[in-house]
């Protein structure tokens, strides 16, 4: 990731192009101890576009979904980042600090999600995603490449029963 002081766009479609094209040399020069405000502005940017997209297909409570879009593309990479830092610790022990694993997570979703928006996109963009953060485990968080793959699979595992077992919840909150 390119390190500078300040926020550019010329930095940001460097690095958004840097991820579609090499992900691996990208991530393998990601550096050491990252500063998790550039992954997490590259995410936002990425996420305004993705919400901006969207503005074209909806119908009638715009703002509102629009919001909602937003708001789930910024908050997932934390939650996922949150569910495979543990997966990673138990089974792999602490290799790296969440900062840098939440900078995978963030990375790779804010290059994927710049397309999301198109129309029969998200199957390939959802593949791709999950593509980029394994190469991001791999290059950027030295994990070998099967325990990445596990990390993922069950960080997967566990973020869809957790939102699963939250069902029940929102209902009994819905009929309140």
């Amino acid at each position: 990731m390119i390190e500078s002081e300040d926020f550019s766009i010329q930095g940001y479609f460097r690095n958004l192009t840097g991820m579609w094209f090499s992900p691996g040399r990208f991530f393998s020069e990601l550096p050491e101890s990252p500063r998790s405000v550039r992954p997490f502005v590259f995410l936002l940017v990425s996420s305004l576009v993705f919400a901006a997209g969207n503005l074209l297909y909806l119908r009638e409570r715009i703002f509102l979904k629009v919001a909602i879009l937003f708001l789930n593309t910024v908050a997932m990479p934390f939650i996922a980042s949150a569910f495979a830092y543990l997966v990673m610790t138990m089974m792999v022990g602490k290799r790296v600090s969440y900062l840098r694993l939440f900078s995978v997570y963030a990375l790779g979703s804010g290059a994927t999600i710049v397309l999301a928006w198109l129309p029969y996109s998200l199957w390939f963009v959802e593949i791709w995603k999950w593509a980029l953060i394994g190469i991001g485990l791999v290059k950027g968080c030295t994990l070998r490449p099967l325990p990445a793959a596990a990390v993922i699979a069950l960080s997967m595992v566990i973020l869809i029963l957790f939102f699963w077992s939250l069902g029940p919840v929102i209902l009994w909150l819905r009929g309140t």
